[in-house]
């Protein structure tokens, strides 16, 4: 309807749409084991690996094999590779909606609306990043090892107008 004029103008005229979607198949993620020994003073260091972490999981509600990895010898360090561990994949979809009312011929309005995450779909997480989170869902002998414990954004929508003269 971009030719109509007036009052159909403003009502149908000067809509516009946008849209961005990710998917993935997933973060990767590098176990540390918790039960640190002389090699390593602050406590954090490699695990040995002797399976396949991205297998068949040992353990129920786990998202990873948890039993692939084990405590390095006293006074060695582990094998277990960076960003050995696949996390969940995700997918988002975004939508942006903009109308444009023309108020005269140098000034007009912009009302958008935008939907992050628009089904509200569950992206679950291994762990948050940051310290503040406490997260140890990657660390060998914590009690989340393994264990989903996050989750990405639910569906934020937000409204903006913008007046430009």
């Amino acid at each position: 309807m971009g030719g109509a004029s007036g009052t159909l103008q403003q009502v149908v005229g000067g809509w516009q749409i946008a849209g961005i979607t990710s998917i993935s198949s997933g973060n990767w993620f590098t176990p540390q084991d918790g039960n640190g020994n002389f090699s390593n003073s602050d406590g954090a260091q490699l695990p040995d690996v002797i399976a396949n972490p991205n297998g068949h999981h040992c353990a129920p509600n786990t998202f990873f094999n948890t039993c692939a990895f084990v405590d390095p010898p006293f006074g060695s360090f582990g094998n277990a590779a960076r960003n050995s561990i696949r996390g969940p994949g995700y997918q988002t979809w975004d939508l942006s909606i903009f109308k444009t009312f023309r108020v005269s011929e140098r000034t007009h309005v912009e009302f958008r609306t935008e939907f992050f995450n628009l089904p509200n779909h569950t992206n679950f997480l291994l762990s948050k990043s940051g310290p503040q989170e406490s997260n140890n869902s990657t660390v060998l002998g914590a009690d989340q090892f393994g264990i989903l414990t996050a989750a990405r954004a639910p569906r934020q929508i937000q409204f903006a107008l913008k007046l430009s003269f």
